[in-house]
C-alpha cells in the first residue's frame, strides 16, 4: 500500500483535502488567466463554482454532523445534483480541451471523480463506489495518455537525452514517462535504448568536445531562437506537466485499490477509520499501520 500510493485517510479528511486541491488550482489558473486562451473561460464555470462550495459543505458535514439520517440524505443530494452533473461536464470537456486547459480539466474531472467515490462509501454503497472510480480512472487515463504523448512529449521524447536537459530531468524519469504515456511496462534500460537509436550525432570540424544533433520540434522555425524557445518551454511547462500526470496517475490508482479493498470488505471509509483509531499504538510503524489478511482468509 506505501508503495502504490494507498491512503486509506478518513473521508471528512479526505474532503478536506480534496477542497485544499481545488483552491490550490484556482489560484495557480488565475495567475495565468489573462496569458493562457481558454483558462478564463474554464475558470468563469458554473460547475466550477458549485464544485467549490460542495466541497466546503461536505468537509463540515462529516466533521459536525451527527445525525446519519440528515447526512446521509444530503450527501445523497449532492452526489446527485452537483457532484454528477458536475463530473459529467468535466468528462465532455476534457477531450475536446486544448493543449493550455487539458491539464485543467483533467485535474477537475479527477476532483469530483474522488469526491463522488467518497459520498458513495459513506452511503454505504462501496460497490457503486469502486465501479465508478474504475471507470472514471479508465477514462481518465485515456485521455490524460493522450495529452501526454500529443502535447508533453511529442513525436521527439528524445530530446531529452539532449545536455540541455540533463540537470533538468534524469533520463530513469523520462523512462517512467513513456510508460505511462505508452501504457507499457518497459524497463528503464530499455526506454533509455529506444530513446537513444533515434539520435545521430552530426559532425563539425573544429568542435573538440561534444557533439551536436538538431531534433524537430513542434512548429520549429528551424533558428537558434526557435529552439531556444522550446527549449524553455519543456522546462517550464512540458516537464512540470508531465510530472504532474504521472503522479496523479499513482493518486488515482491509489483511490481505486482503497475501494476495491473497501468493496471486498463490505466497510466504509469511516468505519475503517475508527477500527484503526482503536489500534494499540505499538501498532503504528513509522505513522503507518500495515494491514494484512486475516487468518480465515490466509486459510483459504
Amino acid at each position: 500500500m506505501l508503495l502504490s500510493g494507498l491512503n486509506l485517510a478518513v473521508s471528512s479528511v479526505g474532503f478536506v483535502a480534496l477542497d485544499a486541491k481545488l483552491a490550490a488550482l484556482d489560484g495557480s489558473l488565475k495567475e495565468i488567466k489573462d496569458s493562457v486562451e481558454g483558462i478564463a473561460s474554464l475558470l468563469a464555470l458554473e460547475e466550477r463554482a458549485k464544485l467549490k462550495a460542495t466541497l466546503k459543505r461536505l468537509s463540515w458535514l462529516m466533521q459536525h454532523d451527527r445525525s446519519l439520517d440528515t447526512r446521509d440524505q444530503q450527501l445523497l443530494r449532492v452526489v446527485l445534483e452537483v457532484l454528477g452533473p458536475v463530473n459529467e461536464k468535466y468528462r465532455e470537456l476534457l477531450p475536446e480541451a486544448t493543449a493550455e486547459t487539458a491539464m485543467a480539466c483533467q485535474e477537475y474531472f479527477a476532483l469530483t471523480s474522488l469526491a463522488t467515490a467518497i459520498c458513495f462509501a459513506e452511503l454505504g454503497n462501496t460497490s457503486m463506489a469502486r465501479r465508478g472510480l474504475e471507470d472514471d480512472y479508465a477514462f481518465w487515463a485515456e485521455q490524460t495518455r493522450q495529452i501526454a504523448l500529443r502535447d508533453l512529449l511529442g513525436k521527439h521524447p528524445e530530446r531529452f537525452v539532449a545536455g540541455e536537459f540533463v540537470h533538468e530531468v534524469p533520463l530513469s524519469e523520462v523512462a517512467v514517462w513513456l510508460n505511462f504515456a505508452r501504457d507499457e511496462s518497459k524497463s528503464e534500460q530499455e526506454r533509455i535504448d529506444q530513446l537513444r537509436e533515434r539520435v545521430h550525432l552530426t559532425y563539425q570540424e573544429g568542435r573538440e568536445s561534444g557533439s551536436r544533433f538538431r531534433i524537430p520540434w513542434p512548429h520549429d522555425r528551424g533558428d537558434a531562437a526557435a529552439l531556444k524557445e522550446n527549449i524553455e518551454a519543456d522546462k517550464r511547462e512540458r516537464i512540470p506537466a508531465l510530472r504532474g500526470l504521472v503522479a496523479r496517475n499513482d493518486v488515482f490508482r491509489g483511490y481505486v485499490d482503497r475501494y476495491v479493498l473497501l468493496d471486498e470488505n463490505g466497510i466504509t471509509p469511516s468505519e475503517l477509520q475508527r477500527k484503526v483509531d482503536a489500534l494499540d499504538r505499538k501498532d503504528v510503524v513509522d505513522g503507518y499501520v500495515i494491514l494484512q489478511p486475516s487468518q480465515a482468509e490466509q486459510g483459504e
